[in-house]
């Protein structure tokens, strides 16, 4: 039997063939985790659990590697406003994300890896990205050079450089061009901080899932997943961060969900449009959730209708 996969990068679907033999080299992006996950977050998860099963079925040997952003401004600014440390504040969403994946009966990734816990792994990444030149350090802070990333920027959204609107640089700015984006940000009075060659600081967004992926699963990776919403800029500057640093493609395979919508819009916590997954499971079983959450294509946007878990 031949596997074809649609790929988000070539926009059709590719015969799938994985970097070694019957074994599957799987990274999903995980939560933020400063609040109780919605039904969004179920849906994408719910969708890479059963594609992670089908690939089993079919003989094939999962390794499966799902991160948590527990350091982030949010998460920050949260924690303060609890009277907790960020750290501490996180783990609680941590364990009530497992706890509601388990009643939606999604199998556990392989390794869960949390950003506190691989600071020398992305500490190391960048590092590398500045002895390749891809990266640069000013005041504290380090930057990627986006547009030496010419053979990845654009991969999923197909734009070029001029096409991304962005706001110019203020004067004094350390940034060399205004789409360079940080890899290490210098420490802030009240932030939990790590020291670095280039002082003290946390990471940046992107590159965390770089070097947390690359260290259990290597590049390229087989299958990289994740919300539509993370094609740009999340996905590809972690294509860009694999080339300049190890000079491969991130993945052989992208794949995105589509969105659950409520009310014609994403359902989100930023937006505040959202419905937890544990408020909906404690009025009726995991497994109906489950089914309606999988009643539509993996790829395509559903609204979120409370009529189908009756």
């Amino acid at each position: 039997m031949v596997l074809q996969i649609y790929n988000t990068r070539s926009r059709r679907r590719e015969v799938f063939a994985p970097r070694e033999d019957r074994h599957v080299r799987m990274y999903v992006c995980g939560p933020t985790t400063y609040d109780y996950s919605h039904l969004g977050h179920a849906k994408s998860y719910v969708s890479f659990d059963m594609i992670r099963r089908y690939l089993e079925y079919l003989g094939f040997r999962v390794t499966l590697v799902q991160n948590f952003t527990d350091i982030e401004e949010v998460i920050i600014r949260r924690a303060a406003q609890a009277g907790k440390p960020p750290l501490e504040y996180a783990q609680v969403y941590i364990d009530a994300f497992l706890e509601d994946m388990r009643a939606l009966n999604v199998a556990p990734a392989t390794h869960y890896t949390k950003v506190s816990e691989h600071i020398l792994e992305i500490q190391t990444l960048i590092a590398l990205l500045i002895d390749r030149g891809f990266a640069y350090s000013v005041g504290g802070d380090v930057y990627f050079r986006t547009r030496r990333a010419k053979r990845s920027f654009g991969i999923l959204t197909h734009q070029k450089f001029e096409d991304v609107v962005v706001d110019p640089l203020p004067p004094g700015s350390a940034r060399e061009d205004p789409l360079d984006f940080a890899l290490w940000k210098a420490s802030k009075e009240g932030e939990p901080s790590w020291p670095s060659p280039w002082g003290d600081g946390r990471p940046g967004w992107h590159v965390e899932c770089n070097a947390m992926a690359y260290k259990y699963l290597g590049a390229p990776l087989d299958i990289h997943g994740g919300g539509s919403d993370l094609k740009f800029p999340h996905h590809e500057s972690e294509a860009m961060i694999c080339e300049g640093a190890w000079g491969v493609e991130w993945t052989r395979t992208w794949m995105h969900n589509g969105f659950l919508t409520l009310e014609q819009d994403k359902m989100s916590k930023s937006l505040g449009n959202f419905v937890t997954i544990r408020s909906i499971l404690a009025a009726y079983p995991g497994e109906v959730v489950r089914l309606c959450l999988l009643k539509a294509h993996y790829r395509e946007d559903v609204e979120y209708d409370k009529d189908c878990f009756r």
